[in-house]
């Protein structure tokens, strides 16, 4: 362990370091200033309603706000950390690297006894910190699958347009047709209509011919008749007196 990890502590989250000569004081400091520093989490809605109030911390039965730290335990816990860095400090270097060599089981049992005075607080506030984590994890999960839905609406939303402008343009193109194709009728009935009458007129003007010749051979045989009736006549002859 090197100096400079000794000089400053970085609290979870990187919200804040301290830097000094005295790393104990700080570790104490912030050991301290924790109890003061927990995240009320207040009325959160959701469906659900992991928080609908401060989360309550199990185990814990006091006012974190207001239940200072035992001078006895910060005591014991500075003694314990001064004897751990004065373990380190005095513990054999390894040749060519910075590792020292110390008693494993004696570090250990220190650690844990540090750990063990640890104040209910402060796994309190990592239980917290976790709650928090796995509710913004579930926020999340759900912002996905509300995400995930609403572009599955989108998209079938933009098929259905797309479908239904491809049957309008389709629809367009078949009214197009029927028009052109009844226009195309109109023109074959009025040309058929043009031939039909022109057919007419023709057989009319050959009846109405040969009427005309008829009717002129009528003309003609009744004139001579006529003529016939005004030639004159041999006078009669005497009429027989019967006795």
């Amino acid at each position: 362990m090197s100096d400079n990890e000794f000089g400053g502590f970085d609290l979870p989250g990187g919200s804040r370091t301290r830097t000094s000569e005295d790393p104990l004081a700080d570790f104490v400091d912030i050991i301290g200033d924790e109890q003061d520093e927990f995240i009320d989490l207040a009325a959160v809605e959701s469906d659900d309603d992991v928080f609908s109030k401060v989360i309550p911390m199990p185990g814990v039965g006091v006012d974190l706000a207001s239940d200072p730290l035992d001078s006895a335990e910060v005591g014991a816990m500075q003694s314990m950390l001064e004897e751990l860095i004065a373990q380190l400090l005095e513990a054999k270097t390894m040749p060519l690297s910075q590792n020292v060599l110390v008693n494993k089981a004696a570090f250990i049992t220190n650690l844990e006894r540090i750990l063990s005075l640890l104040p209910e607080e402060v796994r309190a506030a990592r239980w917290m910190i976790r709650e928090q984590e796995a509710f913004v994890a579930r926020v999340n999960e759900k912002s996905k699958g509300i995400m995930a839905q609403t572009n599955q609406k989108a998209h079938a939303i933009m098929e259905n347009a797309r479908h239904q402008a491809d049957l309008m343009v389709s629809q367009s193109n078949i009214v197009a047709e029927a028009v052109e194709e009844a226009n195309i009728l109109v023109r074959n009935a009025e040309g058929e209509g043009r031939r039909i009458r022109l057919q007419a007129e023709d057989y009319s003007e050959d009846r109405l011919v040969q009427l005309e010749h008829l009717f002129g051979n009528l003309v003609r045989q009744v004139r001579e008749t006529r003529s016939e009736f005004h030639q004159a006549r041999p006078p009669a002859g005497d009429i027989p007196i019967l006795d």
